[in-house]
């Protein structure tokens, strides 16, 4: 009788973890988590090129721009601006 309450216990876990888990990974594929839309100015990407010099491709109302940041932001460069299209 306790076994057969544990095992309940247990299965109704699982089905709740795998259906967290499979909600997560659908808001994901459907971009649910990205940034709220009718802002305009998003971080599309971003990389670090060495400890004091980093490359930013913005989004400012549908251009992108290209910035590069050094000193830990302190002298920041504005490299290319283009269409999404020219970017892709």
């Amino acid at each position: 009788m306790i076994l057969e309450n544990y095992w309940k216990i247990l299965v109704s876990l699982v089905v709740t973890l795998a259906l967290a888990i499979a909600s997560l990974i659908l808001a994901r594929k459907m971009k649910m988590l990205a940034a709220p839309e009718g802002k305009l100015l998003k971080v599309v990407e971003s990389t670090r090129l060495d400890q004091r010099t980093s490359v930013f491709l913005l989004e400012i109302d549908g251009e992108r721009l290209v910035v590069g940041t050094t000193q830990a932001g302190n002298s920041i460069t504005m490299m290319k601006m283009a269409s999404k299209e020219q970017l892709q």
